[in-house]
């Protein structure tokens, strides 16, 4: 993995990284919701189906996305310019 990024605006090192555990933990948060959700409507509340399904599916596939995605965002503090890159 890169140890040192810099901007490639204006080649400045002071780089904040965005957090890719935020990202997955979100996306974890919203499938364990619908699990719960899910339980919930197969006790007997029917209309709870309508939002546990999207709540699961969106959020394991967000945070099965984010987790193999190898662009990460950063935004340097000099240029105040956000950019990608890739980590090798």
């Amino acid at each position: 993995m890169k140890d040192q990024i810099h901007c490639p605006h204006c080649q400045s090192h002071k780089v904040r990284r965005f957090s890719k555990t935020t990202q997955i933990m979100l996306g974890l948060g919203a499938a364990i919701i619908g699990v719960g959700l899910l339980i919930v409507a197969a006790t007997g509340v029917v209309g709870y189906y309508l939002f546990s399904l999207p709540l699961v599916a969106v959020g394991s596939i967000g945070a099965y996305k984010e987790y193999n995605n190898p662009i990460v965002k950063g935004h340097c503090h000099d240029c105040k310019k956000p950019f990608e890159y890739t980590l090798s």
